[in-house]
């Protein structure tokens, strides 16, 4: 391997461009200072990058954290609802009034009526 890569340096007028100007730059004091100026320069960008992201996830990870709570407790308060209806349908209170007060659809109220009326039926059907 290491032989076809001094053919290859020796037979490629590219690479003989490149080490020929990299002598040049690399003797000159000026491109140096200059090279070594946006070196500095890039390694601030990339530190910078590096906190960007870093802020960024953490950011992320606070935001998705606060909509995880609020849709939990979203939910525990649809649950609550739910379960206050039941009561109420179990109370004897009209679907209607029942879907109005815990802010339900009429809908959904009647499927719990219907649920509860199955669960009585199956009661009284096992005792």
């Amino acid at each position: 391997m290491y032989t076809a890569l001094q053919d290859f340096t020796k037979n490629d007028n590219g690479f003989e461009q490149y080490v020929g100007r990299y002598e040049d730059v690399s003797s000159d004091l000026a491109v140096r200072i200059q090279f070594a100026a946006w070196s500095a320069e890039m390694d601030k960008l990339e530190i910078w990058k590096a906190v960007g992201k870093a802020e960024g996830k953490a950011e992320g990870e606070a935001i998705g954290e606060a909509r995880g709570e609020a849709r939990g407790e979203i939910i525990g308060m649809q649950k609550k609802s739910i379960m206050a209806a039941k009561r109420m349908l179990l109370n004897g209170i009209s679907p209607e009034i029942v879907a109005d007060c815990q802010e339900l659809p009429l809908s959904e109220v009647n499927d719990l009526l219907t649920q509860i009326e199955n669960e009585k039926l199956m009661a009284e059907i096992n005792s």
